[in-house]
């Protein structure tokens, strides 16, 4: 298996299973892992959301001349933004005390003036959401391989099928590097808020009694975002 394309998975859902499943043949877990990447990448590739990414540019200009160019997912300085910036994705997600988001998906992309998920969308999201349950992606593994306006899609389609404690955990890991990845680099007005603390309770929790790199990385998040609304001794209490 040297090339990997993902829309044989499309047609052949049940090909995952077989390919990146436990029985599945790889001479290490490396090369399913960056396979399985591959894959991911093709089936959220931007060019098949191509609508709902456009849409998260408010000032993209549909007509004019760089109409063609897909708006970059990494945030760049406001003077070389040709697309104009990108809005928060979270700005209309609320949480549950679970976690789990108040509204469902397609609530939410109507209330962020994106277009509905299309049958065709459905079936890739289906696929990613297989995938990611054989792959065991984490926040690191989406941000290299989805587009960052699409990132709450597959949060929130993978929760609405699987509401686990890990899925909880990754989105709201996801959802506080994007706080001091994204929303600061374009200087959003990031402050402390209901839903940002309970990310954080929830990510603390989750890893306070491991002992790995998992819970240093998780734990460096929670500090990021301190800092980012000022909170200092909170974000140097993180490596105590």
């Amino acid at each position: 298996m040297d090339e990997v394309d993902w829309f044989p998975y499309f047609l052949h859902p049940e090909q995952l299973d077989i390919d990146f499943g436990p029985s599945s043949k790889w001479a290490s877990n490396d090369d399913r892992l960056v396979a399985a990447r591959r894959v991911l990448r093709g089936l959220l590739s931007a060019a098949n959301f191509r609508a709902h990414v456009v849409s998260a540019y408010p000032k993209y200009d549909k007509h004019s001349k760089d109409a063609k160019d897909t708006p970059p997912s990494t945030p760049l300085p406001s003077d070389a933004q040709p697309h104009g910036p990108r809005r928060s994705q979270c700005a209309h997600l609320e949480l549950s005390d679970t976690g789990s988001p108040l509204a469902p998906l397609s609530h939410i992309l109507s209330s962020n003036n994106e277009p509905p998920l299309t049958p065709r969308q459905h079936r890739l999201l289906t696929c990613a959401h297989t995938l990611t349950t054989l792959a065991d992606f984490n926040v690191e593994d989406i941000e290299l391989c989805v587009h960052a306006s699409l990132r709450l899609i597959y949060y929130l389609y993978n929760l609405e099928q699987d509401s686990s404690p890990n899925r909880l955990f990754q989105l709201a890991r996801w959802a506080l590097r994007a706080m001091y990845r994204e929303d600061r680099m374009r200087d959003l007005n990031c402050r402390m808020t209901p839903t940002v603390q309970a990310n954080i309770t929830r990510v603390v929790e989750y890893v306070q009694n491991r002992d790995d790199s998992l819970k240093f990385a998780a734990m460096y998040d929670v500090a990021r975002v301190y800092l980012v609304v000022s909170m200092f001794r909170d974000a140097s209490s993180m490596f105590e």
